[in-house]
């Protein structure tokens, strides 16, 4: 039932293809066999996350068994990738300000048995072994690995203990965050095929530095703990 011509989107995603359906639609169709769960985790919880008032597109559709690939059908999330804006990062407090707040929200969601089912376990392990695969995959050179490995040594001693574990997105990151250029706040956060139950902190894991203080100022005044 859902109208319009498609039209292939440049970027779906490391899992997703993603076609635009008209003017109001995004279908995702997962193109790694491996990660077929994703379209069923996302059937699972996105509905959960619309009627808490995150700010995420609404699921209209989806066949996690479909063939020849599961998709989901979202209305299309409006502004601008925050990894893809013409402007400096910097002047979006007001976008990290409410992302902060979005991710206390989430926190708060009651999850029932058989959507946590479908969920992740939270990550965990130690950040070496990341910094160890990074460098066996050529992203970072042997001097940041060592520079960056000062870093872990100096602040683990600092570290807590995850005391609650919440619903958590998993995966915000600069292109999964839709900006809206004239506000600089924030539009939406897609995509939950990495939705997880686990630890609030690895929320902020994957945004720029710069973004965590106001993230960390609208997840404290939203009550997030």
């Amino acid at each position: 039932g859902v109208l319009g011509e498609p039209a292939r989107l440049p970027t779906g995603g490391m899992v997703n293809e993603a076609w635009l359906i008209g003017d109001a639609h995004v279908l995702r169709i997962v193109r790694i066999p491996g990660c077929d769960d994703e379209a069923a985790r996302e059937a699972a919880v996105m509905p959960l996350v619309t009627e808490a008032g995150i700010r995420a597109p609404r699921l209209v559709g989806a066949d996690p068994e479909g063939q020849p690939r599961p998709y989901t059908i979202y209305e299309r999330a409006r502004g601008t990738l925050l990894g893809y804006v013409d402007d400096d990062p910097a002047r979006y407090t007001p976008a990290y300000r409410e992302i902060g707040r979005q991710i206390a929200a989430l926190g708060e969601i009651s999850v029932p048995a058989e959507v946590r089912a479908r969920l992740h376990r939270g990550k965990r392990g130690d950040p070496v072994d990341s910094l160890v695969k990074a460098l066996a995959k050529d992203l970072i050179t042997h001097d940041e690995a060592s520079e960056l490995r000062i870093w872990i040594e100096r602040t683990r001693p600092l570290l807590g203990r995850c005391r609650r574990r919440v619903l958590i997105h998993q995966d915000i990151h600069p292109w999964n965050v839709f900006v809206d250029p004239a506000t600089r706040d924030l539009s939406a956060i897609i995509d939950g095929g990495d939705a997880a139950f686990g630890d609030p902190a690895f929320e902020f894991a994957s945004m720029p530095l710069s973004a965590l203080p106001a993230m960390l100022e609208g997840y404290q005044a939203a009550g997030g703990r």
